[in-house]
């Protein structure tokens, strides 16, 4: 008897990690970046080298793409143009967040980074002309509460807070939203590695505005490659390879909540790695802005148990 092939495909749950495993490794970025600022190097020249190493690690992966012919990977000068302004905005996000490390705790730089959520449920309403839902609503009233719990203002209070660290990691969330939406709109037909590696091209161009004098500062002299590189890895290769493999199998709501796991493992590794402490209050704030992720994906996830179909793969993710 004709036996039939036996399924290869994996459940829910196994995508689900991997995502989770993504928002880990972007957790792992402030310990690095606090680490190369214990030895001496400026927030340009960390910013510099992770630019440079994302730089050099995506290269080594388009080569490879365009060597196994992998779709996706001819590219028009339009199309790379775009790319490359879009990683401009990119490097903005990065600049900022780097410098608002040198100035506050990771965990508060972390919880102001979220505040991406409420910026994108408002950006969402003003490009839909529409008033936010009332999920949506609450949602951005518990990240906001999250964010003053999470940021520790509530413990050490106002006196403790960095003007400049503030302004600057509110603006990394602001640069963070317009990335998320940009992305969605540029280069969804090129391929991973291709698309990464025209991004970090832009990249380039404000790292060198920031920190011109690089490789003349003696920094690779000094060490900078290895917290360069890791930044390179942890914070852009290997999260882009991890969400390539995972999210054509899974809906856009479960993403964002899996890939939220970028909060709580960074603030526990602030705790574990640099020392940072875990009040009652911090933890409540980062249950808070997770409560609040998870709201406003309630719509789509509802959907998700009435629909068992998943969206069509995309033909240009990671197989």
């Amino acid at each position: 008897m004709h036996e039939e092939p036996r399924s290869r495909t994996r459940p829910t749950a196994f995508y689900a990690a991997i995502v989770f495993l993504a928002g880990a490794c972007y957790a792992a970025s402030p310990p690095i970046i606090k680490a190369a600022e214990a030895s001496g190097f400026t927030w340009q020249q960390t910013t510099f080298a992770q630019c440079l190493f994302g730089l050099v690690l995506f290269a080594a992966a388009a080569a490879g793409a365009v060597a196994r012919k992998a779709p996706g990977t001819r590219i028009d000068l339009r199309e790379a143009l775009r790319l490359v302004t879009l990683g401009l905005i990119t490097c903005s996000v990065t600049l900022l967040y780097t410098f608002t490390l040198s100035l506050v705790s990771a965990s508060m730089a972390l919880t102001l980074l979220f505040q991406f959520v409420w910026m994108g449920i408002a950006l969402e309403a003003i490009l839909a002309r529409r008033p936010p839902k009332p999920v949506e609503l609450v949602a951005t009233v518990f990240v906001l509460a999250g964010a003053y719990l999470g940021s520790g203002l509530a413990d050490e209070g106002i006196g403790a807070l960095s003007i400049v660290g503030f302004v600057a990691g509110v603006g990394t969330a602001a640069c963070y939203t317009a990335n998320l939406f940009l992305n969605g709109r540029m280069g969804v037909f090129t391929n991973w590695a291709v698309r990464g590696l025209f991004v970090n091209i832009g990249t380039m161009i404000p790292a060198f505005i920031f920190c011109p004098a690089f490789f003349t500062s003696g920094a690779l002299a000094h060490g900078i490659a290895l917290p360069g590189f890791s930044l390179g890895l942890v914070g852009q290769l290997l999260p882009i390879v991890l969400l390539g493999i995972a999210t054509k199998h899974l809906p856009a709501g479960l993403t964002t909540i899996m890939a939220s796991s970028e909060l709580p493992v960074g603030i526990l590794l602030a705790v574990l790695v640099l020392g940072e402490s875990a009040t009652p209050l911090k933890v409540l704030g980062v249950a808070f802005v997770l409560a609040g992720i998870a709201m406003t994906q309630i719509p789509e996830l509802a959907r998700m148990r009435k629909t068992p179909e998943r969206n069509a793969p995309d033909k240009n993710a990671i197989a």
